[in-house]
């Protein structure tokens, strides 16, 4: 399956593009490889479920300026062998360049001087299991219909200075538990830990730059009250839970129950932080900083909205005198409920 993109951004009177190929070597159990070029515009810190910069709603849905973008470009591919169901390994490289822009400079603490780039070149091991997981399969993707066990990811993620043009020596190391389980007979709940270490010394591109969300629509997999680059960590820990009542509260109403519209509660909780080594790399952009003492968020919201529509309030308990942020906010989204 070949896949390709062109784009040119009037502003900075640059063309933009990516092309790809994925290669379907077995489908059951899966074998695949991947392929990927791609020189673009990217908001770092971005979840990787959220609204691209390049969709049309991102624009209209933007709470802040959209002055944060970085020129990236990457050359990216993997290998991914299924050994059986719900249970694989994925081998990935990754080799990376990611530019300044004048919003988002990158200056040296030592001497002020600027940074033209910073360049990476890493390898990633992912071990992904999933007990009993089913799937709908077409020719080339597929899309997981979970399973009523928790699902675990590992990944290992390593890089060594000078190979491959690697400006940095590091390694990562990053687990994450997702688990959605029944609560009879209030309804069901989703469950995500998300935890992380990196050793070695790196610059705050490579830092784990916590997933924000500056637009109105909903992300499941952000921090939806969080500002693009307010947050870093070298270790970290999330806790993410949401509690679907399935009607529970408002099947009492008979409006409520007619439009089967459905309540639904969310909490966000991170705690992380910083060494001194990394934090004397490059100068870090306005507003960002470890997050030793815990962020949360908690929100409220109903969903099933006309079947597809999910509408959100939220509300951000800590770290309330940053700079630019919202302490309340409406978030809509949409979602299909099976």
């Amino acid at each position: 399956m070949l896949s390709s993109f062109l784009a040119y951004g009037d502003k900075d009177n640059r063309f933009k593009f990516g092309v790809g190929a994925l290669y379907v070597i077995k489908k059951r159990p899966r074998q695949v490889v991947n392929l990927e070029y791609k020189t673009d515009i990217e908001q770092l810190g971005q979840s990787p479920y959220a609204l691209t910069e390049d969709n049309l709603m991102t624009s209209i849905l933007r709470r802040n300026p959209n002055y944060k973008l970085t020129l990236v470009n990457e050359l990216s591919g993997y290998y991914q062998k299924e050994w059986f169901s719900g249970f694989s390994n994925t081998l990935n490289f990754n080799f990376k360049k990611i530019y300044p822009s004048d919003s988002i400079p990158f200056k040296r603490i030592s001497d002020g001087s600027k940074v033209d780039l910073v360049q990476s070149f890493s390898l990633t091991l992912n071990t992904r299991f999933l007990k009993d997981e089913k799937f709908v399969t077409g020719e080339f993707e597929r899309v997981s219909l979970g399973s009523k066990y928790p699902e675990l990811n590992f990944e290992i993620t390593g890089s060594v200075k000078g190979i491959l043009g690697s400006q940095y020596t590091y390694a990562k190391l990053h687990f994450n538990y997702y688990h959605k389980f029944n609560i009879n007979p209030i309804g069901y709940s989703r469950l995500i830990i998300d935890a992380g270490k990196i050793f070695g010394t790196v610059p705050y591109p490579l830092l784990q730059l916590h997933e924000g969300n500056e637009t109105y629509a909903f992300d499941r997999y952000a921090f939806n009250m969080m500002n693009y680059y307010e947050f870093a960590s070298d270790q970290y820990s999330s806790l993410t839970y949401e509690h679907h009542f399935q009607g529970f509260f408002l099947n009492h109403l008979p409006l409520m129950r007619r439009l089967k519209w459905r309540e639904v509660a969310t909490g966000k909780f991170l705690i992380g932080s910083i060494n001194n080594a990394n934090k004397k790399v490059l100068e870090f952009p306005y507003g960002m900083s470890e997050v030793s003492e815990p962020y949360s968020e908690v929100g409220i919201g109903v969903e099933n909205i006309f079947k597809v529509i999910r509408i959100d309030a939220t509300w951000r308990l800590t770290h309330l005198d940053h700079p630019n942020i919202e302490k309340f906010g409406i978030r809509a989204g949409l979602q299909i409920i099976f």
